[in-house]
């Protein structure tokens, strides 16, 4: 299946059914490189933006492919504080070489890069392969049942970064009192309009994470992100906010196919392997990833405990749930 051409290179056929999605975290090395094969973060940028001259000249998506995996482009951040605001500004500064420009939330928009066919068919089944229809339902199976195990009691849930709405909607199905919310409007009007349609309703909420944590409406017992939480670059003041305003007194957080793993070179920032380099350039997305251990020390720095949620599936890698201290 040929590319069509999007206006940045020849990206157009996956990234319409790319929606916001990341390298799973199921496919993410648990062993850390070695400090004496990291690069600078300098020599990353340069690195990626010879690469991406490749990414642009892929014919397919086999070549694509073969592409991300050849690559990986593991470096050092400067900055030793992952806390501090000069760590923050080196991210955002390597994101700046990378693409050219500031970084700002608009940039996660994708419908308008869909055609009506393909918006109408929806993700994955647009993708026409049984492997990516495979992992994304994997995703859902895993949240299903680890609210079944770990929060049997819940009645309401938010989810943070809907997209195709392919968890949101059968939770609503299940009984589930449900919100979706998306900084694209388009995917949370398909989202009620699937929902609609199969007897049920899903509650919507048009806003970037950081807005809807603040004015959530209403509490709920679980707050959800699945493939979304990498791409908030304020993760720290979202996580307070949902702590303050947005969960019930027992609520909890679950993550699923979230990049977290101690096999990143440093706590937290741009991710560096081909895919990630490649929704960076190409599509000016922002790829965040987590090493484990930072993930607990934030967790904890806000005021959550958490632990891994096993995947059944063995395609969406180890989820996680918090829980307030």
């Amino acid at each position: 299946m040929a590319f069509a051409n999007s206006g940045d290179g020849n990206m157009g056929w996956f990234k319409r059914q790319r929606k916001k999605a990341s390298l799973s975290a199921a496919n993410i090395s648990d062993k850390k490189p070695a400090q004496d094969k990291l690069i600078d973060s300098e020599a990353f940028v340069s690195e990626a933006i010879a690469y991406k001259k490749d990414l642009v000249a892929a014919k397919d998506f086999a070549a694509l492919s073969s592409l991300w995996k050849e690559k990986n482009f593991p470096y050092r951040m400067r900055v030793q504080d992952p806390f501090s605001d000069a760590y923050r500004n080196e991210v955002l500064d390597v994101y700046q070489r990378l693409v050219d420009t500031e970084y700002d939330v608009a940039n996660e928009l994708t419908s308008t890069h869909l055609s009506p066919e393909d918006f109408a068919r929806g993700y994955p089944w647009m993708s026409n392969d049984m492997g990516v229809v495979a992992s994304e339902l994997g995703k859902a199976v895993q949240g299903f049942r680890a609210l079944a195990q770990f929060t049997p009691d819940a009645k309401s849930v938010i989810e943070f970064g809907v997209g195709w709405g392919n968890t949101a909607v059968p939770l609503a199905r299940a009984g589930l009192d449900v919100c979706a919310v998306d900084i694209d409007e388009a995917f949370l009007k398909r989202t009620a309009g699937e929902a609609k349609a199969l007897s049920t309703s899903v509650r919507t909420l048009h806003a970037d994470f950081l807005e809807a944590a603040r004015n959530p409406g209403q509490r709920y017992d679980v707050a959800l992100f699945s493939s979304s939480f990498h791409h908030c670059l304020e993760f720290e003041e979202l996580l307070r906010a949902i702590k303050e305003n947005v969960l019930t007194e027992n609520g909890c957080i679950a993550f699923f196919a979230e990049p977290i793993s101690n096999g990143m070179s440093f706590p937290w920032g741009l991710r560096y392997d081909g895919e990630a380099v490649w929704a960076i350039t190409c599509n000016k997305w922002l790829e965040l990833g987590f090493s484990e251990d930072f993930f607990r020390e934030l967790m904890a720095r806000v005021g959550f405990s958490v632990e891994p949620i096993p995947d059944p599936s063995g395609l969406s890698g180890a989820g996680w749930l918090a829980r307030s201290l």
